[in-house]
This record gives C-alpha cells, sequence and structure tokens, in this order.
C-alpha cells in the first residue's frame, strides 16, 4: 500500500490570486473621486478668494477671468497630490477606490512607490487629453488596463484576493519495475 501512495502523489497548491477591478468599479471610484476633487477644488477656490480680497480689497485690477485660471491652477496641484499619495500609501487606493474595494499594484500586485503612481497620475491628464479615449481601453483589454495603467505598468485589482486551489496528481514510475 504505501507503494501504491508513493507512485499516486497528488500535491495541492494554493494561490492567490487578485480579479482585476471591472471598469464598473472603476468608473464608480472615478466618479466618487471627482466629487471628492470638486469639492476639495471649491474649498480652495473660496479660501484663494477669501484671500485675494483680504489683500486687494473689492477693487482689485485682476479680471475675473485672471482669477479662474489662478484658481484652476491651484486646484491641479491638489488633484495630482490626492491621487499620486493615495494610490502609493498602504491603502493603495483613492476614497473612490476604497468605497468599492479595489486598489492599485504593480505588476506583482505590490503596492506602488510615489514615482510610479506620480507617472499615472500624470497619465491620466493624457488619456482625458484624448477626449477619454485612454480611459475606454479599459474595456478592450483583458486586465481592464487603461492608458495610464500601461503607462505606469500597473494593474487595478479587486483588493480582496481569491484563493485558487488545484490538484495536481503526479504518476511516477517505480523505477524498480
Amino acid at each position: 500500500m504505501d507503494e501504491l501512495n508513493k507512485n499516486n502523489e497528488s500535491e495541492v497548491i494554493e494561490e492567490i490570486v487578485f480579479a482585476p477591478a471591472s471598469m464598473w468599479k472603476r468608473l464608480g471610484a472615478f466618479i466618487i473621486d471627482l466629487l471628492i476633487a470638486g469639492i476639495a477644488s471649491f474649498i480652495i477656490s473660496i479660501a484663494i478668494a477669501i484671500v485675494f480680497f483680504i489683500l486687494n480689497g473689492p477693487y482689485s485690477e485682476m479680471s475675473d477671468k485672471t482669477i479662474d485660471i489662478l484658481i484652476f491652477l491651484m486646484a491641479i496641484p491638489g488633484e495630482f497630490l490626492y491621487f499620486s499619495l493615495m494610490e502609493s500609501s498602504r491603502f493603495q487606493a483613492t476614497f473612490g477606490k476604497m468605497v468599492f474595494n479595489i486598489k492599485v499594484t504593480d505588476y506583482n500586485i505590490e503596492r506602488i512607490k510615489y514615482w510610479r503612481s506620480a507617472v499615472r497620475t500624470l497619465s491620466k491628464y493624457i488619456s482625458a487629453g484624448l477626449f477619454y479615449l485612454g480611459y475606454l481601453v479599459g474595456f478592450l483589454t483583458e486586465y481592464t488596463q487603461m492608458l495610464h495603467d500601461f503607462l505606469a505598468k500597473t494593474y487595478v485589482v479587486d483588493a480582496t484576493p481569491v484563493r485558487r486551489v488545484e490538484e495536481i496528481n503526479e504518476v511516477q514510475e517505480d523505477s524498480a519495475q
């Protein structure tokens, strides 16, 4: 009987895998993050307007358009820092991604470094500048990777891993025969 067990061993391989996040989860997270960024930009805009009013009084020589441009330029670094810091943090996700239980990883399913997150965030501006075509690429790829994911070499995956168990039967020939 021992001879039979030696010859017909089976090995169980357990592997933890992360499934790619669905495009719908990514879209939901994106909408939440846009709302957060919009609210933050609004607060920054109000703060800048108050400071500007205090320093220059109600009769400023700057036009409303110039003030709008300054406010817009102040909001971009805030949005950039929000995405790049949150996605490279221990959470690996923005607040929108946390709501949908998804996270950003590198190709080894490891946490990304800040520089990679910064590249990913800058690449989002490229995707948006191309009429959001860089985002639509995600519908055509196996791992729902968008243009900015390819450029930064990242995945967006479900944060809860999937456990895959595989049993491999190995039949060894008896060397004595």
